[in-house]
């Protein structure tokens, strides 16, 4: 496994692999603000890991990303997201499959977001989220990327603002308006804050009186990738 050619100032992106379980299972907990029952870390790394960074999941694919200093071999950070979740897509059932396919195509959900301590402010974090933002465009996300992040975490919640996102206030609804259809979210009472930002170039997000509102321009959009 070599260092990814992607310049020699700043850090290396590429898909999770094989050699990468030890440190994706080392950094999941710390990406985790809950201890979550989804996740064994070992073997949510080793899976991703032997499928390249990539996985079905309902309604799309998953995407694992690892990111690491100039001149370094190993990961020292990841990022994992994915279509929204099933309750949202479910919601739409009556509009039929097709509409369902488009807004799952439309919204990317940041699940996991992590950078070892000791390279933390390097850039390690934009350049995953970044990345992250890059890779949903290129497959058909022209809408909506969100993430929740635990209400009483300053310093993240501050990182997300720095970085364009809004976030929501706990219990605070998100409504994301996609041209075709408006799509409700909020934090599912577990007493996050969801930092939402627009994937397409004139989205734009509004705090009104009846929460977030968060607009991308309608795109034609097929099965998700």
């Amino acid at each position: 496994m070599g260092v990814p050619a992607n310049g020699d100032e700043m850090p290396w992106v590429r898909k999770a692999g094989p050699g990468d379980e030890a440190v994706i299972a080392r950094l999941v907990p710390a990406a985790l603000t809950t201890s979550d029952p989804r996740y064994d870390a070992r073997e949510f790394a080793e899976a991703m890991c032997a499928a390249h960074g990539e996985a079905s999941v309902p309604h799309g694919t998953s995407r694992l990303l690892v990111a690491g200093q100039p001149g370094t071999l190993a990961p020292a950070g990841l990022v994992y997201f994915l279509p929204p979740p099933v309750r949202l897509v479910n919601a739409h059932a009556d509009a039929g499959p097709s509409a369902q396919s488009r807004l799952a195509g439309q919204i990317t959900e940041v699940e996991l977001l992590a950078v070892d301590p000791d390279a933390q402010g390097t850039g390690l974090g934009t350049a995953l989220l970044r990345a992250a933002e890059q890779v949903a465009r290129d497959h058909g996300a022209q809408g909506v990327l969100l993430a929740k992040v635990a209400k009483n975490d300053f310093p993240v919640l501050r990182w997300w603002r720095h970085r364009g996102y809004t976030l929501a206030q706990p219990g605070q609804e998100v409504r994301l308006a996609l041209g075709w259809a408006t799509v409700r979210c909020d934090d599912g009472g577990t007493g996050h804050r969801i930092a939402v930002a627009p994937t397409h170039p004139d989205g734009r997000v509004q705090d009104t009186r009846s929460g977030l509102r968060v607009t991308a321009p309608p795109v034609t959009i097929g099965s998700r990738p």
